[in-house]
């Protein structure tokens, strides 16, 4: 009966999205079509591949949990692991029964309405609706990041609160107020709850405002920063960076247990443990210093978001990593094209500056094409929104530029008159 229930939630929920915006009731029924439709294959066909690990161990743990009620699942809540996720579950299990089917519905539900807020976010950043659609589409039907809609992974209870901060902080002037802040800050908090590398996307505040002042907000032929300057703001950022995320307690890949004092060790800890398996990527790479960081990182950010690389192909469900990466190909593809035709808008780049301070310490903790896939899975709804964004107001710029040099080109009737009447004359 309690499955039953959360389905009559999921239609509701899914009703109530696509009648707050009428562009956004085809990804929403499309989202919930491929979501119920991956549900079905991975319970009567084949497990999907997300789902066959840490799902299990999710689940196991949240049973446990719930053997004692609703509020003896919770009292096991813990900050910033993985133990937070199968605690939420647990209380869930205790009020709708013990079945798959409680959390792989829950996690439908979140990712439905991520799509939605991919819509919202894409309009909050200027794109117009036709592109907002399309944006909501690509991360509804997308295998590679609808998936985690349905696996019972806690990817969703950290992109739904994050996707909220994110269309909270774009809203109308609000990322110019202490509004927008605060209300990305507590939503970036509750991400944390369940995996405490997210935190550091609010330092992303910064950085996406620094970066459009640098790149973004330059006026025709004025010249960019120095490349010193640059390097040096570099840096600093790295370090605050990772200096958050090892404060907080999560060492940048779930590694709660690293020893070691240094910045520089603890890095080199987590991705050594992550480069394991057939999909590992960088083993041995390891860092001597700050600089080493800042100069790996580039590195780093290439293969979290571009994994597996062609070499790296090594067995049939490698391949389908490579349909994510032209996923994100596409979305840095269109954000490149934005920046050249300069139409990259303040909102679009603080969003951008949170998305890629959070990637850069998730990067740095993964070494493995299976991880990185998971966890970039985290910023595909939000780098999708403002690339589309970023191609709609190119395409903008690119029609009323057309239109331009159409009426300087064609003299209007009028003009025609006065010169025929000179002529005359």
């Amino acid at each position: 009966m309690g499955p039953f229930v959360l389905l009559v939630v999921l239609l509701a929920v899914s009703l109530w999205l696509a009648s707050k915006h009428p562009g956004a009731r085809i990804p929403i029924a499309v989202a919930l079509l491929v979501r119920l439709g991956l549900l079905g294959v991975h319970h009567s066909f084949f497990r999907l591949i997300p789902g066959r690990g840490d799902a299990f161990r999710f689940y196991n743990t949240a049973v446990s949990f719930s053997q004692g009620g609703f509020w003896d699942a919770v009292s096991h809540f813990n900050i910033s692991h993985s133990e937070g996720y199968s605690a939420l579950i647990g209380a869930a299990m205790a009020v709708f029964g013990y079945s798959w089917f409680v959390p792989e519905l829950l996690n439908i539900i979140m990712g439905v309405c991520c799509v939605y807020a991919t819509f919202r976010l894409a309009l909050n950043c200027n794109a117009s609706v036709r592109h907002a659609r399309a944006a909501a589409l690509v991360v509804a039907v997308a295998p590679s990041i609808a998936q985690y809609s349905v696996v019972v992974l806690r990817e969703m209870v950290v992109v739904l609160p994050f996707m909220l901060g994110l269309v909270a902080l774009t809203g109308s002037k609000s990322h110019q107020s202490a509004v927008g802040v605060l209300l990305f800050s507590f939503w970036c908090v509750i991400a944390s709850f369940f995996h405490g590398a997210i935190i550091t996307g609010i330092v992303g505040l910064g950085a996406g405002l620094f970066v459009f002042q640098m790149f973004a907000a330059r006026q025709p032929g004025q010249k960019g920063p120095s490349v010193g300057r640059v390097f040096l703001v570099f840096g600093v950022f790295l370090i605050a960076v990772f200096g958050i995320s090892l404060t907080l307690g999560d060492s940048l890949n779930k590694v709660n247990s690293v020893d070691a004092s240094s910045l520089v060790d603890s890095i080199n800890t987590a991705t050594s443990r992550a480069a394991r398996g057939g999909a590992g990527y960088l083993q041995g790479y390891e860092v001597d210093g700050y600089g080493d960081i800042a100069g790996t990182a580039p590195l780093r950010m290439a293969y979290f978001f571009f994994s597996p690389m062609p070499w790296q192909v090594r067995k049939p469900s490698h391949l389908l990593g490579l349909l994510d990466v032209t996923i994100y190909l596409m979305c840095f593809y269109l954000l490149y094209r934005g920046f050249r035709a300069n139409v990259l808008t303040p909102k679009m780049m603080v969003v951008a500056g949170v998305i890629a301070t959070a990637a850069l310490a998730y990067a740095f903790g993964t070494s493995n094409a299976g991880t990185a896939i998971r966890h970039r899975a985290k910023f595909g709804y939000a780098l999708t929104a403002i690339a589309f964004a970023a191609h709609s107001q190119r395409k903008r710029k690119t029609t009323i530029a057309a239109r331009a040099a159409r009426t300087l080109r064609v003299p209007s009737q009028h003009m025609v008159g006065r010169q025929q009447l000179i002529r005359v004359i």
